[in-house]
């Protein structure tokens, strides 16, 4: 037993480092989720300048004292 744990020492250290990584994203995921905040990937949601082809947010809203200007060909 322990010499495979000497002969495998770099595979399970790796292993190891790799679940605390996926450990610690799945609960910033979960606290920023708790927070009410949303994950729009490839897109500024939380800017405003969704285009709202986001699976998770299904377009924006923009804050009420924006003013937004319509074309003048609309």
């Amino acid at each position: 037993m322990f010499e495979w744990l000497v002969n495998n020492i770099g595979t399970i250290v790796v292993a190891l480092v790799l679940a605390l990584i996926v450990a610690l994203v799945v609960r910033y995921v979960i606290k920023e989720k708790r927070a009410g905040h949303s994950f729009c990937a490839g897109t500024s949601c939380g800017g405003g300048g969704c285009s709202g082809k986001c699976e998770l947010c299904h377009g924006c809203e923009f804050p009420k004292d924006i003013k937004i200007r319509k074309s003048p060909n609309t």
